[in-house]
């Protein structure tokens, strides 16, 4: 094992290049947990059960006001938030304990 001071001029420099990204990346993926832990909650919660009432490939009107969004039917909301569903998993507080201490506290809200 080695200490960082041992290290090569090369592998800090590479150190130095990763460190901004990571730190910063962390702070994106909390501010982002968040918002995708709120669709999460709300599909669980609500739309899940409305979803259910509609016949199965019933279209449902775009809301979102996003520029060359596609239609999506009931069932693609479906799909979409499994994939949520699966992201949310690392969203558990050892994992944001995990990116304040790579952000700071002020950058993961």
């Amino acid at each position: 094992m080695a200490t960082y001071a041992s290290l090569t001029a090369e592998q800090k420099a590479r150190l130095s290049e990763y460190d901004p990204l990571a730190r910063g990346l962390a702070g994106e993926l909390a501010r982002l947990m968040t918002r995708l832990q709120a669709c999460v909650d709300l599909y669980n919660n609500d739309v899940s059960a409305i979803l259910t009432l509609l016949d199965n490939g019933e279209v449902v009107p775009i809301e979102a006001g996003l520029a060359d969004a596609a239609e999506m039917t009931d069932l693609d909301h479906v799909t979409l938030q499994s994939y949520f569903q699966g992201v949310v998993a690392y969203n558990t507080a050892a994992h944001r304990a995990n990116y304040v201490q790579a952000a700071g506290a002020q950058n993961t809200v």
